[in-house]
Formats: C-alpha cells, sequence, structure tokens
C-alpha cells in the first residue's frame, strides 16, 4: 500500500500511541473515493474511547483527521464528516464551537 509522505508520518505519529489506530489510519489514507475516505477518518476519531487516559490519542488523530479531511473535495459527505469531526472534538474537549 502506497502512501504519501505526509500520510506516512501521520501513521507513524500513531504508531507509537496505538498500532491498531495506525492500522485504521493507513486504510483510510487508502480509500480513494473521497466521500469514505472522510467517514473512515470520522470514524477512527469517533471510536477513540472517552477518558482522560485517552484524550491525548483523541487530540492526535482529530488533528490528523482534520487537516486530511481539509484536502478533501468540498462534497456534502464531506462537508457533513467535517462538521461531525469539528462537533465530536467542540463536546470532547469543551471548546467554544
Amino acid at each position: 500500500m502506497y502512501l504519501v509522505p505526509a500520510e506516512d508520518m501521520a501513521v507513524r505519529c500513531v504508531q507509537g500511541l496505538s498500532s491498531d489506530t495506525a492500522r485504521r489510519l493507513t486504510g483510510a489514507f487508502s480509500e480513494p473515493e473521497p466521500e469514505l475516505r472522510g467517514l473512515e477518518l470520522l470514524k477512527i476519531v469517533r471510536d477513540v474511547p472517552p477518558g482522560e487516559d485517552n484524550d491525548r490519542m483523541a487530540h492526535t488523530v482529530y488533528r490528523i483527521a482534520d487537516g486530511a479531511m481539509a484536502a478533501l473535495p468540498p462534497l456534502p459527505e464531506t462537508k457533513a464528516a467535517i462538521t461531525e469531526l469539528e462537533e465530536l472534538y467542540a463536546c470532547r474537549f469543551d471548546t467554544q464551537l
């Protein structure tokens, strides 16, 4: 499976926190359809368990997913995934969103 250098770096960063999440991130990055890629990235963020022990992982995968989704074409499905991603982050970390 080929990843562009930025995707490869993101997967390696997550690998230090969770090999399962890194594997899932690799799968999401390998998805060629933008709608499905956005949904896969969203699922990864959504599946980080609640709790302080997992906040570092939640923040890390949010930042990676946020950047990756920003590069997707502005389709209704990708826009909806970005909106839900922002809401998940805002609720978890009590931001001013």
